[in-house]
C-alpha cells in the first residue's frame, strides 16, 4: 500500500471519461467490486450513453501512462418517472401497514387521508388500494403563495360506513344524540308515571349511537 507521503507527491487531475478508457474501466471495476457487468455497461460509460462519468489520472507519472485512469466515478441520469415509481412502491408498502394496524383496532371504523389533486401518482395509488374519493377540498394546500386543491379519501374498516365529509359525521352524531335523548325522555316520563302507580322503581337509561 502506498504511504501517505508518496501519495501526497502525486499530481492528480480529473477529466471526462473517453472511449479509450473502456478496458481500464472494466479492469479497475473488476478489482474493486465483486459484481460483474456485461461489456455493454462499460461501452455505454466510456461513450457517455446514459451516464455522466469522470476519471482521475496521475499526471506526475514518469512511465508514459500519465493519462491512464487510476479511479473513476459514474452517474446515471434517469427519468423522474422512474424515481416516482420507487416512491409509489414505498408509499404502497406503508399504506398497507397502516391498514393492517388500523384493522386490529376494533373501534376504528375508517381511515381518512387527503392528497394534492395534482399528485396523480398518489391519487391513482389510493384508488387502486380501494380508497374512496369522497370530496374535493378547494384551495386546501398553499405552496409558495399558490393554492392547490386536495382530494379527501376514506377506507372503511371493521364494517364501518364512511361519511362523505367530517361535518356529516357530526350531523349524524347530533341527530343520533337527539333521537336518543328524545327516546330517553319519553322513557323517563313513562317510568315516572308507572312509578307513581307501583311505588319506587329503578330506571337505567342507555344511549347507543352507530
Amino acid at each position: 500500500m502506498e504511504n501517505k507521503e508518496a501519495f501526497s507527491k502525486r499530481e492528480i487531475k480529473y477529466r471526462s471519461i473517453q472511449p479509450s478508457d473502456e478496458h481500464t474501466l472494466q479492469r479497475i471495476h473488476d478489482q474493486l467490486f465483486p459484481i460483474r457487468y456485461e461489456s455493454k455497461f462499460y461501452q455505454d460509460v466510456a461513450n457517455g450513453r446514459g451516464t455522466e462519468s469522470w476519471g482521475a489520472v496521475d499526471v506526475s507519472r514518469s512511465d508514459g501512462q500519465s493519462d491512464e485512469l487510476i479511479g473513476f466515478v459514474t452517474t446515471r441520469i434517469v427519468p423522474a418517472a422512474e424515481v416516482e415509481v420507487n416512491y409509489v412502491n414505498y408509499l404502497k408498502h406503508f399504506m398497507k401497514k397502516v391498514i393492517e394496524n388500523a384493522s386490529m383496532i376494533q373501534s376504528c371504523r375508517a381511515i381518512y387521508l387527503h392528497s394534492s389533486s395534482e399528485n396523480e401518482a398518489a391519487v391513482n395509488l389510493y384508488k387502486k388500494m380501494s380508497f374512496k374519493l369522497v370530496r374535493k377540498l378547494s384551495k386546501y394546500y398553499s405552496f409558495d403563495g399558490r393554492h392547490s386543491d386536495a382530494y379527501l379519501f376514506v377506507y372503511p374498516l371493521n364494517g364501518g360506513r364512511f361519511h362523505r365529509w367530517p361535518f356529516e359525521v357530526l350531523i349524524s352524531m347530533l341527530s343520533c344524540v337527539r333521537t336518543g335523548l328524545e327516546s330517553w325522555g319519553t322513557k323517563m316520563k313513562t317510568d315516572t308515571s308507572q312509578s307513581k302507580k307501583s311505588g319506587t322503581q329503578q330506571n337505567r337509561g342507555k344511549l347507543a349511537c352507530h
